[in-house]
């Protein structure tokens, strides 16, 4: 999905892993774990475990949240739970670190 600011795509461990460990890092005071049941994470290779371990498979389905500006991933978001009767996940996790000029911005009423 592409929008005015983001896109979404599948993560990629590849891809997406060090820019997204990036991006979490500058958060010093761990914000963006406050209600997660997992992270921060001290290394880049704890998070990389973790991606590999927990975000490659078919539940939960996550996703990179991309900076349309720079290319560069800010943070994730994963369905968990998918009911293919209903078409919708039940629950949602999602960790972003938004940059300081996009965390000035007047907030919209969708990411996209």
């Amino acid at each position: 999905m592409i929008g005015s600011y983001c896109c979404v795509e599948s993560l990629d461990l590849e891809k997406h892993a060090t820019d997204l460990y990036a991006a979490y890092a500058t958060d010093h005071h761990n914000r963006i774990w406050t209600y997660l049941p997992h992270g921060p994470y001290p290394r880049l290779e704890d998070y990389r475990e973790r991606v590999r371990t927990a975000y490659l498979g078919d539940d939960p389905l996550v996703h990179a949240i991309i900076d349309t500006r720079n290319g560069k991933p800010l943070g994730q978001a994963s369905y968990m739970s998918i009911d293919p009767r209903v078409g919708v996940s039940r629950s949602v996790e999602s960790s972003t670190r938004r940059p300081f000029s996009v965390q000035r911005r007047r907030q919209r009423p969708s990411i996209l």
